[in-house]
């Protein structure tokens, strides 16, 4: 496998990042696909793991399809990831067309493996009925947000394709670890909670797992999972009660007191979504994300260490690092 070439999309951000450490550590040699505007700081990351650079929009293949030449395995974990965004079209340019296009150039190139970097949002939900699993269909198209739309776009894109290429589908739930540089949603809650922004919460869940855990999972996807399989990737189900328990033992803030009832967050959600298109940032809640947070969601990660191997690593752990990454971060 060391002479193998993998060729990853996102690699600078969160979740490629740990994707790439994995690759290099597992003896891969990795091309990672940078933007013209990819920050300094993340460009000098990958460098920092000896992998060589590739310069491309992933809307325009041709500007990245020489890239591909003499790649083995190609790992798309590129993706916007935006709730209040207005414009749904660019969601699933993104989301939608560019990973169609990419799997084409892939199969143009002679590329023997496509390892999808899903999400838990294609995974249907069973509210009161326990955590889902990889059996669940996709079960809230009228009440989600665009970018769960186009993840379950794009996975049926896969799972539905004709291509010879082999297409690898896992399904991380929130990822938490360290080096997050772009705040994903869950580490804005977590800087927000740092700088006692916080001051209720709502009843719901979901799932965690560790960030280099995920990454490992990709590398392990190669030769255990199954083509055009499902693998949800997710180490416990926490409440927001519980995860802002633990922030608070690791920081020594109290948790917020006060939770929201949902007649009233919903309100919030709006005010939040309007704010939004007039300050340019990304809205902390909006009224789609409350319908998939009231059911509760939980979900079962343990088909990815039947089959592919993984090993949870405790999630404690993970939320610590991140704790400190960021507070270190914030300081400077």
């Amino acid at each position: 496998m060391a002479e193998k070439k993998a060729f990853v999309t996102g690699g600078t951000g969160f979740v490629g990042f740990y994707v790439v450490k994995a690759l290099v550590a597992g003896g891969l040699a990795v091309r990672a696909l940078i933007r013209p505007s990819s920050s300094p700081s993340s460009i000098q990351r990958l460098k920092s793991l000896r992998v060589e650079l590739v310069t491309g929009d992933l809307l325009e293949p041709d500007s990245y399809a020489p890239g591909l030449d003499g790649i083995s395995y190609v790992f798309h974990c590129a993706g916007l990831h935006k709730i209040g965004i207005r414009d749904s079209k660019l969601l699933y340019r993104t989301n939608v067309e560019a990973t169609r296009k990419l799997l084409e150039a892939s199969s143009k190139r002679g590329v023997e493996q496509f390892v999808y970097t899903s999400s838990i949002k294609t995974i249907g939900l069973l509210p009161g009925q326990g955590p889902s699993d990889e059996t669940v269909m996709y079960n809230m198209w009228e009440q989600d947000t665009d970018y769960g739309k186009t993840k379950y776009l794009a996975e049926e894109l896969l799972l539905n394709s004709d291509s010879r290429v082999l297409i690898k589908i896992l399904n991380p739930s929130t990822v938490i670890g360290s080096e997050d540089e772009s705040l994903t949603p869950m580490m804005r809650i977590i800087s927000d909670f740092l700088q006692r922004k916080i001051k209720f919460s709502i009843n719901t869940s979901t799932g965690f797992v560790d960030a280099g855990d995920v990454g490992l999972a990709h590398f392990l996807a190669l030769e255990r999972a199954k083509p055009k399989q499902r693998y949800i990737l997710n180490a416990v189900n926490w409440t927001m009660d519980e995860l802002f328990a633990l922030l608070s033992q690791y920081t020594h803030i109290p948790a917020p007191r006060f939770k929201v009832p949902y007649c009233l967050a919903y309100p919030v959600a709006c005010v939040s979504l309007v704010m939004s298109r007039v300050t340019k940032d990304e809205p902390a809640v909006i009224p789609r994300s409350l319908n998939i947070a009231r059911k509760m969601p939980s979900y079962n990660g343990k088909k990815a260490v039947v089959e592919l191997g993984i090993q949870y690593r405790d999630v404690r752990l993970s939320l610590k690092e991140a704790v400190e990454w960021l507070q270190h971060h914030q300081k400077k």
